[in-house]
């Protein structure tokens, strides 16, 4: 259905004098005319009649919003690039260009004819950064950028050079070795920062690439570079022993908390099974350090340390001595990750589950429990345990969860929430009972003569409900439970 508006807001900008009106009329365009072909034909008509600077900018830019892929609105902005003498209108352009014109050779040679002519740093930076966002791959774009890199004297259009070959210069040799000499080049952080992180985002395993940011982790003495340096190993060192001995040195040198946490953070993306890294953040919990940079060892440990029996007697140590119930959760959360049916690592999560206080551990201990105690006698009998007896609502609710993720078939599980279910006076509880045996024991017929016989005697109606779903799931075939379903139909006036 054709849209009103576009026609009005045409009809206003062909024919009103005045300039704020045809303003916000070009504008108005760019916000509802997205691929419209006679919204973008008037827009391109406008930049090539009007000459008033103060509209050439958002007509162009709502032009770029507009028509994405259209040639003549690419040919439009290229021509108003190359003819206008107002740094307004060309800037509109660039960034119209950088909207519009992805993989447009058209648009790329504009964008880096720009970056060679013009003198005003602003338009640039808008260049380069329209190149980052249209010339993906494209060896001109590359070219104009690194070029840019090496020969720019203001500090923010190199900054935005390095960054625009993080976004297009994936894999591009002549891009990774340029920011690598820049790297070894410069000393201002202000730039280190992100050209690290762009280096990061393009050479991927490339061995240059690793060592110079290795280089510059070890050399700086500037927070920010170093930081950058860890992004961009975390992005192309993974499994790299080089990349995760350097982010170990940093971790034991540093004496800033923030690089530290992000050294942990960064090895617990590229460090999984590692041992050296392992060791490293299980270092880090044994000295006196912040809490958020401890924080971080924990959850790092639980992102690499799958099975590994140092990481979980580690986090089981952390669990036996720490009184901060944050750092408690973060523990038994990194044992429900890498701890599946490790026996030291059920222990110690049910010992937190029966002494703990605090709620939010007590369910973080039930939720590792159903991650890692599949058919686990001490986890099941713990679970059961914390149904029976929690007041909380939550904590009951994971407990049901988390055993019906490891209690499948299992006598125990199964007896247990069958006892629940017969001598419970709580509603909620008979709910929860009936629900998880429900998930847990198929063709069970205990379970299934409990449920019958909660069907026939309760009151309540949600329970009821619930009783009757759960012997759907596991009474197929059953003539016990069919002959119980059949008599709630005949005998229910809901």
């Amino acid at each position: 259905m054709k849209d009103k508006r576009i026609d009005e807001l045409i009809n206003i900008l062909k024919t009103t004098t005045d300039e704020d009106t045809r303003r916000r009329a070009a504008q108005g365009l760019g916000q509802i005319g997205t691929g419209n072909e006679t919204a973008i034909l008037a827009l391109v008509k406008f930049l090539e009649t009007t000459t008033h600077f103060y509209i050439l900018n958002p007509a162009a830019e709502s032009l770029g919003k507009i028509g994405k892929g259209n040639e003549t609105a690419i040919s439009a902005l290229v021509k108003l690039l190359e003819t206008s003498t107002d740094v307004g209108p060309r800037i509109g352009a660039a960034q119209g260009l950088g909207k519009i014109g992805q993989g447009n050779e058209t648009a790329i040679s504009a964008l880096v004819k720009l970056l060679e002519t013009s003198t005003d740093e602003f338009t640039r930076i808008l260049a380069a950064e329209s190149l980052g966002k249209i010339g993906k791959d494209n060896e001109t774009a590359i070219s104009a950028l690194v070029k840019l890199l090496e020969t720019s004297t203001d500090e923010d259009t190199r900054k935005r050079a390095a960054q625009g070959l993080g976004e297009i210069g994936k894999g591009n040799e002549t891009a990774i070795l340029a920011l690598v000499k820049f790297l070894e080049t410069t000393t201002h952080f202000y730039i280190l920062n992100p050209a690290a992180e762009s280096l990061g985002k393009i050479g991927q395993g490339n061995e240059t690439a690793i060592s110079a940011l290795v280089k510059l982790l070890e050399t700086s003495t500037d927070v920010g570079p170093r930081i950058g340096a860890a992004q961009g190993l975390v992005q192309i060192g993974k499994d790299n022993e080089t990349a995760i001995s350097a982010l170990v040195k940093l971790l034991e040198t540093s004496t800033n908390e923030f690089t530290r946490k992000r050294a942990a953070e960064s090895l617990g993306k590229i460090g999984k099974g590692n041992e050296t890294a392992i060791s490293a953040l299980v270092n880090l919990l044994k000295t006196p350090t912040d809490k958020s940079t401890r924080s971080q060892a924990v959850k790092s440990l639980g992102q690499i340390g799958k099975d590994n029996k140092t990481a979980i007697s580690a986090l089981v140590n952390l669990l036996e001595i720490t009184t901060d119930e944050d750092i408690r959760i973060l523990a038994a959360q990194s044992l429900g990750q890498i701890g599946k049916d490790n026996e030291t690592a059920i222990s110690a999560l049910v010992n937190l589950l029966e002494t703990s206080t605090d709620e939010s551990t007590r369910r973080q201990a039930a939720e590792s429990l159903g991650q890692i105690g599949k058919d686990n006698e001490t986890a099941i009998s713990a679970l059961v345990k914390l149904l029976e007896t929690t007041t909380d609502e939550f904590t009951r609710i994971q407990a049901a969860k988390s055993l019906n993720q490891i209690g499948k078939d299992n006598e125990t599980a199964i007896s247990a929430l069958v006892n629940l279910l017969e001598t419970t006076t709580d509603e909620s509880t008979r709910i929860l009972a009936a629900e998880s045996l429900g998930q847990i024991a198929k063709d069970n017929e205990t379970a299934i003569s409990a449920l019958v016989n909660l069907l026939e005697t309760t009151t309540d109606e949600s329970t009821r409900i619930l009783a009757a779903e759960s012997l759907g799931q596991i009474g197929k075939d059953n003539e016990t439970a069919i002959s119980a379903l059949v008599n709630l139909l005949e005998t229910t006036t809901d």
